[in-house]
């Protein structure tokens, strides 16, 4: 596996090399590195000159958004069930899975590109977040290890509601979609209650609603059921904001390490479990799709409809390729889309004169 890791690397960026001196795509290539030397040199500059947050504020807020982050990916378990136990991609079930390696080998191989990203998103995260943090050390050990322990929740998530029945699948799905309904009128109920802290005069009106509804959903984590889910992630949120070495901190990441190797422990004891019902599982999707409509194809799947016109090569056939991915992976595409969309929108909401905002 380390050798696999080991070629995987190498191949990776003398693929990346090949095609950046590509004649067809060395233009593109170097407008490419110029935008991002651009946007690097301006993020830098926006981190070293910007105010640092108020450490209250940010040890109200870290928490809250790792919590939100862990609920996202439940949420998407409920939205779509996966297609299988660990999420693999095409070129990985190609390598590992006629080669000799056992269950727990394929794990460890997970747990390490895992790790690999976690370790560079930690690495982006203190960077960004230099100006406030008072040891940068603590701050990305304690990034890493939230964003190790998040990673780890997502794969014990996919891999129950992977074992679980239909049934139970669908139980899961109204129970998720009914807490989110029931906190998203929480959130408007206690915005109401409170309207007449709504102060409009420094943004514009509909920025300040944005504001007031993010502020009366911060107040529902003092509540038992926001405590009970902010409370884990307060841990992390303390070792990112540490200012400086101390016995407390220490033992903070040793609760913090221990919480990541048991989030470990259940996400490779529920693959054991979704082992010794694999059989079944199969045998029970085989069934439904043999009593719908005799076909063979495995859940989730999606269907494309059949083409015998296919281009064979040109901007065509690249033009047809993308179609396919963005018809396959519409949600991921959509989701990426939305975060530079609303950032471009804030200048319309922040100021009230069009003459500042254009």
């Amino acid at each position: 596996l380390i050798q696999l890791l080991r070629y995987q690397s190498k191949g990776r960026a003398r693929r990346l090399v090949r095609r950046l001196a590509s004649p067809r795509r060395l233009v593109l290539s170097c407008i490419g590195i110029g935008l991002a030397i651009f946007w690097l040199g301006n993020a830098a500059l926006s981190i070293l000159f910007r105010q640092s947050a108020d450490p209250a504020v940010l040890q109200k807020w870290l928490p809250l958004g790792l919590a939100l982050y862990g609920l996202w990916h439940l949420v998407k378990v409920a939205y779509r069930r996966p297609e299988q136990a660990i999420e693999w991609t095409k070129a990985e079930r190609e390598n590992l899975g006629m080669a000799p390696f056992s269950r727990g080998q394929l794990l460890t191989y997970r747990f390490v590109t895992v790790l690999g990203a976690s370790v560079l998103k930690a690495g982006c995260f203190t960077v960004l977040m230099l100006p406030d943090l008072r040891l940068a050390a603590a701050g990305f050990c304690g990034a890493l290890l939230a964003l190790l322990f998040l990673e780890l929740w997502r794969t014990t998530v996919e891999t129950c509601a992977f074992e679980v029945r239909s049934s139970t699948y669908r139980m899961i799905r109204v129970g998720v979609l009914g807490s989110i309904a029931v906190v998203s009128l929480a959130t408007i109920w206690i915005a109401v209650c409170n309207r007449d802290q709504f102060q409009p005069d420094n943004v514009s009106a509909s920025l300040a609603v944005f504001v007031h509804l993010a502020k009366s959903a911060e107040m529902l984590q003092h509540t038992w059921l926001g405590a009970l889910m902010v409370s884990p992630f307060k841990l992390f949120g303390n070792i990112i904001l540490a200012e400086h070495v101390s016995t407390t901190l220490l033992a903070r990441l040793a609760i913090a390490l221990a919480a990541v190797m048991g989030m470990g422990g259940l996400a490779v004891l529920s693959d054991r479990h979704f082992l010794t019902n694999r059989d079944r599982s199969a045998r029970r999707q085989y069934d439904q799709h043999e009593a719908h409509d005799g076909s063979l194809t495995p859940e989730g799947q999606s269907k494309r409809r059949a083409i015998h016109a296919t281009p064979k090569s040109g901007w065509q056939a690249l033009a047809w390729r993308q179609t396919l991915g963005l018809c396959e992976y519409w949600p991921s595409v959509v989701i990426a889309l939305v975060a530079p969309t609303v950032l471009s929108l804030l200048p319309a909401f922040i100021y009230q004169d069009p003459v500042v905002t254009m």
